[in-house]
């Protein structure tokens, strides 16, 4: 308890300031009773009744600095939805970057114009809709200021390039989006990049960032409807299966599906899920782990991705590595799959998520299917938050279940989250504390997790993190996520950031990483990395050298089998590495990336070359392969492990593609195809045609034969009222 009143402590020192000498901006929306036609032309008289917002500035290279190119836009807005129009003029059209033409795909390094609506005006939650010049659509749900792409919406846009620019229209429904309707004042921002120039702009801006915490706001919006409120999407997937190893078989399976979203009100959201169905999502890319935890895989499914946000606890997985969510509650990827990420059928399941006053709410249900060695299991997430001070919360979760056992399990844990983008320096000032017990059957009192985190992240000049966390070695959140048990862990890092004017250099970074994990049984040293990045340089054109060096120690308190036939016996190993990385930007129609390292590895040596490269002709074909390499030398013995990939995208319009993925590596010495046909006429309806074959080499000959083969059809279609 008194490392909690420490720790607490620190986070309650920030709140003696709370200046802001930040610009406020505020713009008027006024409301029409005829939509505007999207159709990208936005010529039509409505939009003459509008306001133009012109005054963007650089959020590249130079924040508030003046935009080389002008942007004008507009918005609208009707009963039913909020109606955005832009004109991105442009002094040399011909050089607008528009090589992303597959519909969900990010187009990052493309031209595009991006809107960021925060309903709730609250500084923590919002929505991104951002296009590019082929009208292929991006969406994001913000949380703090991080954002997950993976969520999607319902809405519409169009778009047209002229002699001047490009323009956009956008469409985004209110039944798309959660408010509050008590409300006429929302967060917005505006942003634009201009592909060619690396260049970004934005309306409203604080230390770079243009998230919920750092926007502008638009009054005006009242009396606005969601229809019904309901969303009805049935479909169904036709699967064939064939194993030609170790038994020659073949099945098939037509499975109906349902989805129903119906909004109890403006801000929550009710969802019922029956024979929930997965197979469209794309196969993960392999990874090679060299060391003795386990790696972390992001969630894909559509399902889990609504409102996920609501979900996240005490900013556990902030990032997407191991460590980073080593600790978290609740991770829906357990969900619907077994320990050996085999897909387990859901029958159905329940979610109510959404805000209520000054509460955040997240309830998740689920009925997951039996297989040969698991038992039906329901299972079952709540997570509550309550705003508190200007743009903290606190709450708890609860879990029950668990997904990959059939043992009982249950997890609660508290947390509060600071946030202050008020400060003198314009940054913006994270920090949280946060605490977590599991019951388990079979498993002693010491299940217990708790930690702290502070930071302050710049992209412009010095910024930090510090994070600490403690679990203890029964804490087992059977439907979180966590690596490494009944340690003690910590991971800092300061970083420094110069971006010189008139240079040939964008940027030169420097930044000194450390993290640590000691066992609570007795003290000893698990784990330790000290990451010094030297150097970080970036040229106008995307290009990057980075060098970096490594110093490793490794406590094993038992024989490490890093690899079949190769084991390193127990002890404390101290070694080091260097890496440099190289990459060019990826805008160009070839585009690439170098990673080397060469160093010691325990008691040996261990060289790393990792190749990718990367040809993008035009907007309808993409071809990519990489290669990973680690060639390891120890007393023990030695090995080599090797990673290759192939993925191609063929793009015959924004509603049509084809994106095959293929992947080996020796350790299995299997090959993985993922293919995916996709039509989407339109957001909301779509046809995919999934390919999956696994192919084998029983010889050890390079003569792949198929082990497992299968292929998915797939329909569904989104009935709005």
């Amino acid at each position: 308890m008194k490392k909690f009143i420490l720790l607490l402590s620190f986070i309650c020192v920030p709140l003696l300031s709370q200046d802001y000498d930040g610009t406020f901006k505020s713009t008027s929306i006024i409301r029409v009773e005829q939509s505007p036609v999207i159709d990208g032309d936005i010529t039509d008289s409505i939009w003459l009744e509008a306001e133009s917002i012109t005054d963007l500035h650089q959020i590249f290279p130079q924040e508030y600095d003046p935009a080389s190119e002008p942007t004008e836009v507009k918005i609208l807005y009707t009963e039913n939805a909020i109606y955005v129009a832009a004109h991105l003029k442009d002094s040399d059209p011909s050089e607008i970057i528009a090589q992303v033409l597959r519909q969900g795909e990010r187009a990052q390094y493309d031209d595009y114009f991006s809107i960021v609506l925060s309903p709730f005006n609250d500084g923590r939650s919002g929505y991104l809709f951002e296009v590019n010049p082929n009208a292929v659509r991006s969406e994001a749900l913000y949380s703090g200021r991080t954002f997950n792409y993976e969520w999607t919406a319902l809405w519409r846009t169009a778009t047209q390039i002229d002699a001047t620019g490009w323009y956009v229209e956008m469409e985004i429904p209110f039944s798309s989006l959660s408010f509050n309707s008590n409300s006429d004042t929302w967060g917005i921002n505006f942003v634009r990049r201009i592909g060619r120039k690396r260049e970004t702009t934005g309306w409203v801006t604080e230390n770079r960032l243009y998230t919920p915490s750092a926007s502008g706001e638009v009054v005006g919006i009242e009396n606005i409807q969601q229809g019904f409120g309901l969303d009805i999407v049935p479909g169904f997937s036709l699967t064939g299966v064939r194993n030609e190893f170790p038994d020659d078989s073949t099945d098939s399976m037509f499975e109906p599906t349902f989805d129903a979203f119906y909004k109890i009100t403006p801000e929550l959201t009710g969802v019922i899920t029956v024979n929930t169905d997965f197979s469209s999502t794309e196969a993960d890319a392999r990874q090679v782990n060299l060391t003795r935890f386990n790696l972390f895989f992001p969630e894909k499914r559509d399902f889990f991705l609504q409102d996920s946000d609501l979900f996240e606890f005490g900013r556990v997985g902030l990032g997407t590595s191991a460590a980073s969510n080593n600790g978290r509650p609740f991770f829906s990827r357990r969900v619907g799959l077994d320990s050996n990420g085999q897909a387990i059928k859901l029958e159905g399941g329940t979610k109510i998520s959404g805000r209520s006053g000054p509460f955040s709410i997240g309830l998740l249900a689920v009925q997951q299917g039996e297989t040969e060695t698991l038992d039906p299991t329901n299972l079952m997430v709540a997570r509550v938050s309550m705003d508190v001070l200007e743009e903290s919360d606190i709450g708890f979760i609860v879990t029950s279940g668990d997904p990959t056992s059939n043992n009982d399990n249950e997890l609660f844990g508290f947390d509060f989250r600071y946030q202050n983008s008020r400060l003198p320096s314009r940054k913006l000032l994270e920090s949280e504390i946060w605490y977590q017990e599991t019951n388990t059957t079979g498993l002693s009192d010491r299940s217990k997790a708790y930690g702290f985190g502070i930071r302050q992240n710049s992209l412009t000049g010095l910024g930090y993190f510090l994070t600490t966390r403690h679990i203890e070695e029964d804490f087992n959140p059977a439907m979180g996520f966590v690596n490494k048990k009944g340690v003690d862990w910590a991971n800092a890092a300061v970083t420094y950031y110069h971006r010189p004017r008139n240079f040939f250099l964008r940027h030169m970074a420097t930044r000194l990483a450390f993290t640590r994990s000691d066992r609570i049984s007795d003290g000893s040293i698990q784990s330790e990395v000290i990451d010094w990045r030297v150097f970080d340089l970036q040229d106008h054109g995307g290009d990057y050298l980075r060098f970096s060096y490594v110093l490793n120690t490794e406590g094993l308190d038992r024989d490490f089998t890093v690899s079949q036939g190769v084991t390193i016996p127990s002890g404390l190993y101290k070694f080091a590495d260097t890496r440099i990385e190289l990459a060019t930007g990826a805008h160009r129609k070839v585009y690439g990336t170098l990673t080397y390292s060469n160093g010691d590895f325990y008691e040996g040596t261990k060289t790393t070359i990792n190749p990718a490269i990367t040809w993008r002709p035009n907007s309808h074909l993409l071809l990519n392969t990489g290669f990973s390499i680690n060639e390891v030398s120890l007393p023990q013995g030695s090995f080599t492990k090797e990673l290759l990939s192939f993925r191609s995208e063929l793009v015959f319009s924004n509603q049509l593609s084809w994106v095959t993925l293929a992947q080996w590596d020796n350790g299995s010495n299997k090959i993985g195809i993922n293919s995916i046909f996709h039509w989407i006429p339109e957001a909301g309806r779509e046809l995919f045609f999934v390919i999956n074959n696994t192919l084998f080499d029983e010889e050890d000959n390079n003569s792949f034969a198929l082990e497992t083969g299968s292929y998915t059809v797939k329909v569904s279609y989104n009935f709005r009222f």
